[in-house]
C-alpha cells in the first residue's frame, strides 16, 4: 500500500450513513441503477467498489466470499439501504423474482403494453385481422384458415382474450 491510498472499510461505510427507522441508508455516491457505490485508491490507481457487498461481507466475516452469480439485495427493497440485518445474499434468479415482485400493477400493465407494441410490429396480423377475429362467431381455426393465417392457437388466444390484449382501449382492458 502506497501513501496516499484509501481503502473503503466498514467503519468508513457506515460513517457515510445515517438511520432512518430500520434502514441504514447510505448518503455518498451511487452508481447507474441507484445502488451504493464508492471508489478506493489502491496502489495509486482508483478502484469502483461494490458498497453494498463490501458492507455485507465486512458484517458476515464467517462468508467467504460471494459467487459471480450471487447478488446482494435488500429485504426492504431499498436501494440505499445498508442495514445488516436487511442485506441477504441472492442468486441473480432469485433477485430477478425479487424484483418483478416489487413492480407495481401499474408498472407491470405498462411494461406489458410495450412489449405487445414491440411484438405486434413484427406480427403477421393487421390491426383490421384482430377486429375481424374479435368478431367473428366461427370457430378459432375456420376463422383462421378463413384469414390465411397458419397457426390455429394464434387466433383461438385472440379470442379468449389472452392474446394480443388491446391495452390502450382502457385502463382496466389488461386486468381481465
Amino acid at each position: 500500500m502506497k501513501k496516499g491510498d484509501s481503502i473503503l472499510t466498514l467503519d468508513r461505510i457506515v460513517a457515510k450513513c445515517e438511520w432512518d427507522g430500520d434502514c441504514l441508508l447510505w448518503r455518498g455516491k451511487v452508481g447507474p441503477q441507484g445502488n451504493p457505490a464508492a471508489t478506493e485508491r489502491i496502489d495509486g490507481k482508483d478502484k469502483y467498489v461494490a458498497v453494498r457487498r463490501r458492507t455485507f461481507l465486512g458484517y458476515h466475516p464467517e462468508v467467504v466470499g460471494i459467487k459471480s452469480n450471487e447478488r446482494i439485495n435488500t429485504k426492504c427493497g431499498n436501494h440505499a439501504c445498508l442495514a445488516p440485518d436487511h442485506l441477504i445474499k441472492v442468486t441473480t434468479r432469485q433477485q430477478a423474482k425479487l424484483t418483478v415482485e416489487r413492480i407495481s400493477e401499474a408498472d407491470k400493465m405498462n411494461r406489458a403494453r410495450k412489449i405487445s407494441e414491440k411484438m405486434r410490429r413484427h406480427s403477421v396480423i393487421t390491426p383490421e385481422m384482430l377486429e375481424e377475429i374479435r368478431r367473428s362467431t366461427d370457430g378459432p381455426y375456420v376463422t383462421a384458415k378463413r384469414l390465411g393465417i397458419k397457426n390455429g392457437s394464434i387466433v383461438c388466444r385472440i379470442m379468449s382474450g389472452t392474446g394480443h390484449k388491446d391495452y390502450r382501449a382502457t385502463p382496466f382492458s389488461g386486468l381481465l
